[in-house]
């Protein structure tokens, strides 16, 4: 008898949501959160729409590179080397994918111009923070903008649409 079928590896079944497009994908139980990734990488594509928010040819599939990856569950960020036991994950939970993407920002008031890298599930606010702690520029009371659309800094980039590419101003 094989001894494999004797001790299974207990897995569990998860949803990823990325961008609005479900898949499912069973890991096993003591899976670190980076094997996840890589998973999610090699086994799971999803359809793209030309209205949605990764905009590419319809129908095509994107695969979501695990380096260009954030997960979260339950509002938490998951981190690489924790495993999904380590987070408790149960059955059918929806972990959520962010994609890693290059945002220009023109700084009106400096006159700067500054590339940041960013997930589409970072905040305005945090992308503020960020440029902030980057590049010393106040924030306080300034707003994002998009194509003449003040942006709530409690919008996450992907829910205000902003992919790969997309160049900002921050006014105030």
């Amino acid at each position: 008898m094989d001894p494999d079928r004797m001790n299974p590896v207990p897995t569990v079944e998860i949803k990823v949501n990325w961008q609005g497009a479900i898949g499912t994908l069973v890991v096993p139980y003591s899976a670190r959160i980076i094997e996840v990734k890589l998973l999610i990488s090699q086994t799971l594509t999803f359809p793209v729409t030309a209205d949605g928010p990764h905009l590419s040819w319809p129908g095509t599939v994107v695969p979501v590179a695990a380096d260009r990856q954030e997960l979260s569950w339950e509002g938490l960020v998951l981190e690489d080397q924790l495993t999904v036991q380590s987070y408790n994950i149960p059955a059918n939970a929806t972990i959520l994918v962010f994609d890693k993407i290059k945002v220009g920002i023109s700084i009106v008031a400096n006159n700067l111009y500054c590339e940041v890298f960013v997930y589409h599930g970072t905040t305005v606010g945090e992308l503020k923070a960020k440029i902030h702690a980057d590049y010393g520029v106040d924030v306080a009371h300034k707003v994002v903008r998009k194509e003449n659309r003040n942006l709530d800094d409690r919008a996450t980039l992907w829910s205000a649409r902003v992919v790969e590419g997309t160049v900002l101003l921050l006014l105030g």
